[in-house]
């Protein structure tokens, strides 16, 4: 199969509409425009390079949530390094691990972990949104020119995300540019994810939840993300109730649309025509709240993609295929027992990307 070149949607929506709103970051209130943070990973990129950051390097990042995860993650992508964003929930010991089994070359870090960091690393980059001219500031003002971007295709690694290592230590994920690309086209098709796409970001961009659902696919077609520092139920609520912002997606896992119901804010708040990820049973609560319209498309998560049934009150457990996805269902042979046949036939999930 041949090889498919990486490219730079960040790089190319800046050329093709460069004052579309890229980012929104709620906490800071700073905005950034493809232009914008185009510019600013191109100066992060000429950081990283004259520290010695190359192709196959790790850099790793402890911040909440924020617009720097973005920067960082195309700076590595232009660079060839590796992006590595590391759980804030985890303690130094547990970091420690990580950080040992990955050997980043720099760590990237939000001043509130300025201590958990000088105890990870000796070579640091401090990011402080209430300083102006914090080291991660300064450090993009002096910037020189960046070198060209390397080469890459779909195959090199782009991220490696950590498990928590409930059964042991934390593993790297590895997860290649070309990952991250498909599953921008896979979820983007059907989640209906335009250049007028605005979504709010809840989830931590550690995880891939947060990063990959459906931040980067929203940039990727030129799309708004706004993106919480962390996640409050009734800012959440007040955020998307807010026309103002324009919110259009939203996507959260089970935990956040319980505490969101449970808010007091959830009774009166007006979700209008956003669209929400129907994990059941909270998708009927929401909906019996008159919170999404029903003309609006709702989807159900699975495990091997998404099903978008229009205003549909069945549950369904079966799925549908994404975009460019065979599934098969291939039942296994069981033996009889006492001559009858299994009460329940089982089966494996075969899919064919």
């Amino acid at each position: 199969m041949p090889t498919i070149p990486y490219y730079d949607w960040i790089a190319h929506h800046a050329g093709r509409r460069p004052t579309g709103l890229a980012i929104h970051d709620l906490q800071t209130s700073r905005r950034f425009t493809y232009a914008e943070l185009d510019a600013r990973t191109d100066r992060l990129v000429a950081t990283l390079a004259a520290m010695g950051i190359g192709k196959g390097d790790r850099v790793a990042l402890l911040a909440p949530n924020c617009a720097e995860y973005f920067e960082l993650q195309f700076a590595c992508g232009r660079l060839g390094a590796i992006m590595l964003p590391l759980n804030w929930r985890l303690t130094v010991p547990e970091l420690e691990y990580i950080l040992g089994d990955s050997s980043p070359k720099l760590l990237i870090h939000d001043r509130s972990f300025a201590e958990q960091a000088k105890a990870l690393s000796s070579n640091r980059l401090e990011i402080d949104h209430d300083a102006p001219d914090s080291p991660y500031e300064r450090a993009l003002a002096d910037a020189g020119q960046a070198p060209a971007p390397v080469p890459l295709t779909h195959d090199d690694i782009g991220m490696v995300m950590y498990t928590s290592g409930t059964t042991g230590h934390p593993k790297g994920a590895i997860i290649t540019h070309g990952m991250v690309f498909w599953n921008c086209v896979n979820l983007g098709i059907p989640a209906l994810i335009t250049p007028q796409t605005v979504q709010l970001v809840v989830l931590p961009l550690f995880h891939t939840g947060g990063l990959n659902c459906y931040a980067n696919p929203v940039l990727h077609a030129g799309g708004t993300i706004l993106i919480m520092r962390t996640f409050d139920p009734g800012l959440a609520l007040d955020y998307i109730s807010d026309p103002a912002y324009g919110i259009t997606h939203f996507f959260a896992v089970p935990a956040p649309y319980q505490f969101m119901m449970q808010h007091p804010k959830f009774q009166g708040a007006d979700m209008g025509e956003v669209l929400l990820p129907a994990i059941y049973p909270f998708s009927f609560t929401f909906e019996d709240q008159s919170v999404m319209l029903g003309r609006q498309t709702v989807f159900a998560e699975d495990e091997s993609g998404y099903k978008y049934p229009l205003g549909q009150k069945t549950l369904i457990v079966d799925g549908e295929e994404i975009p460019f996805l065979e599934v098969r269902l291939i039942e296994i042979d069981q033996p009889e027992e006492d001559g009858d046949a299994p009460e329940a036939p089982e089966a494996e999930i075969s899919l064919n990307a």
